[in-house]
């Protein structure tokens, strides 16, 4: 339901365990060892887990195919860092985390490393919305979470439109308890692993039986038995949409004893560049979805699958007589296209998308004659399921769309690909 009652359309729905559902992109955060404060730094900090990384393994080796774990760290000094970039490497995660944890001691500190905490949410939030787009991240604490943010900063957090925060969760020894309802008060909000968990959705296990990896193995069950529920509001910028998810009365009935929490993914944007990057993402989603052919912007594609790698290559050629030129420097001209690349069950489900933008430019001299296709390289990982992919493209200045799709037995192992039935456009001239 969307505030005022309306009721809104359901555009996708998939299971965490479901092939068609996001995979998952795991970030294992923990904070430096701190100096002269060794103590407080294994049960309010991250120690409690030097010498217990190993534990991990057997549960990193049960993740899907797609997953990723990644790592970062701050410290109390104000310094911060990404050790692990989203990786299928199942032993990289307890090398860099060992690594971290066997560092030099940091100075203890109080505003610097607030910030130092606040930038790294933030630097995981945007390096996954890059390196993974199309999976769900997951923040885990490995953190006691004696920790305090002044309140401007958590907003930020959580108010910033450039996108959500991923789900958080927290593990540490129990010597911090969990607390629902973290403490605040009037400059400060305490507790800040354990506010964000409540805020999308996860939540802390605090515990003194050392079972940590165990805590590992019950978040990721609980990732993986979330549901995913995806729309597309009318109007989308502009505004924030309060949701509410509402059970029928068969299933409260059946979910009376289980506690349901959600994070809903919201569009946000103001006026100006940020209400056209909604409209824009809101049309070229709908284009996907519909499953229509578009001709408006003529384009041939290709793609290939270098035995094994996560992401398929495709390569798209699109003909720059159907796209819209403006004038840039030096007699330059220069033009703005959008894609969106997703799969397509054989029933016509979607069952993941991506987007990216993307900026073409021709010189002087190849505007005169027959211009060259515009050729475009975009990496997207084909789920399991899916029969096809669907790449709908978007003129950025004019707003005219067209559509190609590629089977997937002729995409992998394949250099070239032919359209599938119902598509007509031939590749442009080179």
């Amino acid at each position: 339901m969307l505030e005022g009652h309306d009721a809104a359309h359901i555009n996708s729905f998939a299971a965490g365990s479901d092939a068609r559902a996001r995979p998952v992109a795991l970030w294992f955060v923990v904070q430096c060892p701190l100096e002269r404060a060794y103590t407080n730094w294994i049960s309010y900090g991250s120690g409690f887990m030097k010498g217990k990384t190993a534990s991990f393994a057997p549960v990193l080796n049960k993740l899907g195919e797609r997953d990723t774990v990644a790592v970062a760290h701050w410290c109390d000094n104000g310094e911060f860092g990404l050790d692990l970039l989203p990786s299928l490497d199942r032993g990289a995660p307890q090398r860099s985390l060992d690594a971290v944890l066997d560092s030099p001691r940091a100075r203890v500190s109080t505003t610097p490393g607030e910030v130092a905490l606040h930038d790294v949410v933030m630097k995981i939030r945007d390096t996954a919305r890059q390196a993974t787009p199309n999976a769900q991240p997951v923040i885990i604490f490995l953190y006691g979470d004696h920790s305090g943010m002044h309140h401007d900063q958590v907003q930020e957090l959580l108010d910033d439109t450039v996108g959500p925060l991923p789900i958080v969760y927290g593990i540490n020894n129990g010597a911090v308890s969990i607390r629902n309802l973290p403490v605040t008060n009037e400059w400060t909000q305490m507790y800040v692993v354990h506010f964000l968990a409540d805020r999308t959705g996860g939540r802390v296990l605090s515990s003194m039986r050392g079972n940590y990896a165990g805590d590992l193995e019950q978040i990721l069950d609980e990732v993986r038995g979330r549901y995913e529920i995806g729309f597309v509001p009318e109007a989308a910028a502009g505004r924030r949409y309060d949701v509410k998810v509402k059970l029928s009365d068969a299933g409260r009935k059946k979910l009376k004893a289980v506690n349901l929490s959600y994070a809903p993914e919201l569009m946000a944007s103001a006026d100006g560049p940020q209400s056209e990057q909604s409209e824009m993402t809101v049309s070229l989603v709908l284009a996907m979805r519909s499953g229509a052919t578009y001709n408006a912007v003529a384009f041939d594609a290709s793609g290939k699958n270098n035995g094994g790698e996560a992401a398929a290559q495709f390569r798209l050629y699109i003909d720059p007589q159907s796209l819209t030129w403006k004038a840039a420097e030096n007699g330059d001209a220069k033009t703005t296209v959008s894609v969106v690349i997703g799969g397509v069950t054989a029933e016509g489900m979607v069952t993941d998308h991506q987007v990216k933008e993307f900026e073409a430019r021709q010189t002087k001299a190849e505007q005169g004659g027959a211009r060259k296709a515009v050729i475009l390289g975009i990496n997207y990982a084909v789920a399991p399921d899916a029969a096809r992919v669907r790449i709908v493209v978007r003129d950025g200045i004019s707003g005219h769309l067209g559509s190609f799709e590629l089977p997937v037995k002729q995409i992998h192992g394949m250099t070239q690909t032919q359209p599938a039935a119902g598509n007509t456009p031939k590749p442009p001239a080179q």
